[in-house]
């Protein structure tokens, strides 16, 4: 609706992944960075984590597409699977021919599979997304394939991507066989205001470089306070914000505006005002709390020795 208005291509914040869009913040940058350590180094075992919306399925995606050809990789978006029907799903995603195989003979073939792979000289690796939805069955299915591997190569290396809960899934008794497998573990944190600002920017120029939006730094601040630095809920804070500029005839964005568009979507700006500062502010608040621990120990010693010798006196 807005696009011709603002002289878009198309809309810059759609919510459907576009490795065009990818926008490299130091987070993302350090999850590409510990894939590639962990892959080319022949580990087992990769977790990466991060907040719903924070662009893990994308940096995957980014990942998968700048491997070469020495790298094969399978990609695995839903793995709420049995056991079964995982290794099925696995061997369709490396276009393995397995007919009305299941069980023990599905894994001879991924098995067969895997091993003229290494005779070739390459590498295959396992991408399974929304890994904290794997039920128990399935989780045991993927630690029984970590365990095909020669005499001194791993043959299959999975990389699990998840929610934060993931974390603590691999993390308790019952999985330990397999969290204490993983030697390459990385969390995507949300993006800094800066960084949400360059990310609205960048989008923005990808979709026209001669678009006629501005934003003002106050409708910055606005989008970063709704959204908490997540890219997801940046692109449908600042879809509204298009829009609401759009209808009002407005090319400068402000942050009444930003305001008025955000006060229409759920989660309003206002309403994150605390938990967004306690997240910026964090590390400041930590140091004060534990001067003001400090002071109130000293207040409390100082008298208890005061009150103690005023005792002694009397006695």
């Amino acid at each position: 609706m807005y696009k011709q208005y603002f002289r878009l291509r198309e809309n810059p914040f759609k919510l459907a992944p576009n490795l065009a869009y990818f926008y490299l913040s130091s987070g993302h940058e350090e999850a590409l960075a510990h894939m590639k350590y962990g892959i080319m180094e022949g580990e087992g075992f990769i977790s990466i984590t991060g907040k719903t919306g924070v662009g893990k399925t994308l940096t995957c995606m980014v990942f998968i597409a700048s491997l070469n050809e020495k790298i094969e990789a399978a990609y695995i978006s839903n793995p709420k699977l049995s056991s079964n029907q995982l290794l099925r799903k696995i061997c369709e995603k490396f276009k393995i021919s397995c007919g009305e195989h299941n069980g023990r003979d599905l894994l001879n073939e991924l098995y067969s599979f895997l091993m003229r792979k290494k005779v070739n000289g390459k590498r295959v690796v396992l991408f399974i997304d929304e890994a904290q939805k794997l039920e128990k069955d399935a989780i045991e299915q993927i630690r029984l394939l970590s365990n095909l591997e020669t005499n001194r190569d791993k043959l299959l290396q999975i990389v699990l991507v998840g929610q934060p809960s993931l974390t603590e899934m691999l993390n308790s008794y019952e999985l330990r066989q397999i969290g204490q497998r993983i030697s390459v573990s990385y969390c995507i944190n949300p993006l800094s205001f800066l960084e949400t600002q360059k990310y609205i920017l960048y989008r923005l120029e990808i979709a026209s470089p001669s678009t006629l939006i501005e934003f003002d730094q106050s409708a910055f601040q606005r989008v970063f306070r709704y959204s908490s630095g997540i890219p997801r809920l940046i692109n449908i804070a600042c879809d509204k914000v298009l829009l609401t500029s759009y209808i009002n005839s407005q090319k400068t964005i402000t942050g009444d505006t930003a305001k008025v568009a955000l006060s229409q979507l759920p989660g309003k700006a206002d309403g994150n005002r605390w938990p967004n500062y306690i997240a910026e502010n964090q590390s400041k608040l930590i140091i004060a709390g534990s001067c003001l621990i400090l002071f109130l120990a000293t207040v409390f010693l100082t008298k208890f020795i005061s009150s103690k010798n005023d005792y002694k006196f009397k006695e």
